[in-house]
């Protein structure tokens, strides 16, 4: 299997599903981007065996894929305001 493969698959059932991706390249970098990003997010998560599970070293992990998560922005703000 290919990574295009895979992508291609993922496409035909974003589709089929009635998933609109509103014009986004859904690939399965897209995918993984994704859900490392929310496992940076996570509270408690350890980043360590985040990285570990996506065959990073902690240092590329934290560079790459823990980025600020909208949601979580919104709640920190609010943290502060509320203080």
């Amino acid at each position: 299997m290919t990574q295009k493969s895979m992508n291609d698959a993922l496409k035909k059932l974003c589709k089929e599903i009635s998933i609109d991706t509103q014009s986004l390249n859904i690939s399965m970098y897209t995918c993984r981007h994704t859900i490392a990003t929310k496992l940076g997010n996570t509270p408690g998560m350890s980043y360590p065996w985040a990285a570990n599970r996506l065959g990073h070293s902690l240092k590329m992990f934290m560079r790459t894929y823990v980025h600020v998560d909208k949601d979580r922005n919104e709640e920190m703000l609010k943290l502060i305001a509320d203080y």
